[in-house]
């Protein structure tokens, strides 16, 4: 029995902007239909679980406030008492104005934004259909928000540009512009695309370790980093608040596509063999129990066992798109790559356990049975 689902809904194929490592289907006419939308809310809310429905595209909001209208009018007709149903958005920012604000504070709606840094490394790949950058329109989105004092994330993609800009400079573009809740994501290979472009597994944890000591240094509570927060509360007792690290992923995360097939994640979507069917002829009591979902999960499971990794417990193997990435690059890995990571962040809390308090957790206590990773 479901407790949560998190949907992520790819509304819509389109955007209105070229990002230079984008992997999604931008210049497609796919868009979901009512029907869909119909059967997609009216299934997930019979489950009884709470749900988590997460809108993305292409760009979300090329399709309007009218759609997204009708779908909080679905989820209210069709919501049991008990159950809680929440509503966030990831766009790109450029069409964000006051109209769609109104909107959004009206219908409860979380807004996730989409920067990467300052102008001149924004610009370098989120450019927009007819190769400008987009900065000045995403800053605009950020000061309507602010404006309200509106609480939104931002999702910055970590490429080799954000590397030679800086720890530093990158850290203090964030926290000196007042955006203070953001996400690391670093870039991964567009394999249904032919790019291989990825940042690697030491350059991507040395940069993170450089992030979190400033950080750190910071010591402003209002300073939320997504990864770190999630790897601080896993040490300290908590439980992750990123899907990345949180481990069980599979049969709690689905992934919608406009046309209404379902998949395990929207990390996946590329691939066929991670379809598990149709949202508009199935439903998510059959999905619990499918056979591709039990080899899913087995598979995930027999994966993480090969990590010869004392940190398992704290990273539960990480994502699975990244051993996926590994197998079709004929590459083998011990470790999901945060262990370096982990292990800092474990060392830094041992030398102030009092900052623990800020997430308002208990002060870290080391466990003597972990062994430390040794760094190279």
């Amino acid at each position: 029995m479901f407790g949560s689902l998190s949907l992520n809904v790819k509304t819509i194929g389109a955007c209105n902007m070229a990002c230079r490592y984008c992997d999604a289907d931008i210049y497609s006419h796919k868009r979901i239909s009512f029907h869909v939308l119909a059967h997609l809310v009216t299934k997930a809310l019979k489950t009884g679980a709470d749900v988590q429905f997460i809108w993305h595209g292409g760009e979300p909001l090329l399709l309007g406030k009218e759609f997204y209208r009708k779908a909080v009018w679905l989820q209210q007709r069709c919501k049991l008492p008990q159950q809680r149903v929440t509503n966030s958005l990831q766009t790109n920012g450029t069409l964000l104005d006051e109209g769609w604000l109104d909107f959004f504070d009206q219908a409860g709606f979380k807004i996730g934004l989409s920067l990467d840094g300052p102008a001149q490394l924004h610009d370098k790949n989120r450019v927009l259909a007819k190769g400008h950058g987009s900065f000045e329109k995403v800053m605009r989105a950020a000061r309507l928000m602010k404006e309200r004092n509106r609480e939104f994330g931002v999702l910055a993609v970590v490429t080799e540009d954000t590397i030679s800009l800086g720890a530093k400079e990158f850290f203090r573009f964030f926290v000196d512009n007042g955006l203070k809740k953001f996400a690391l994501l670093c870039q991964h290979p567009a394999i249904n695309v032919g790019r291989g472009e990825y940042i690697s597994r030491h350059t991507q944890s040395r940069f993170l370790r450089e992030v979190f000591d400033l950080w750190l240094a910071e010591d402003d509570p209002e300073v939320c980093i997504r990864e770190f927060d999630s790897i601080l509360r896993r040490l300290i007792g908590g439980q992750h608040t990123s899907c990345v690290l949180a481990g069980g992923c599979i049969g709690k995360y689905f992934a919608i596509d406009p046309d209404g097939s379902i998949f395990h994640c929207d990390e996946f979507m590329f691939d066929q063999n991670y379809n598990l069917g149709n949202i508009q002829t199935t439903d998510f009591q059959a999905l619990e129990s499918a056979d591709k979902i039990q080899y899913l999960n087995r598979e995930n499971s027999e994966n993480i066992q090969t990590l010869d990794c004392p940190w398992v417990s704290v990273c539960n193997g990480g994502c699975p798109k990244d051993r996926y990435i590994n197998r079709i690059f004929g590459l083998t890995a011990r470790c999901c790559g945060f262990a370096d990571l982990i292990e800092h962040v474990w060392l830094r809390l041992e030398e102030k356990p009092n900052f623990a308090r800020s997430l308002s957790l208990p002060p870290v206590k080391r466990d003597p049975s972990v062994k430390l990773v040794e760094r190279n």
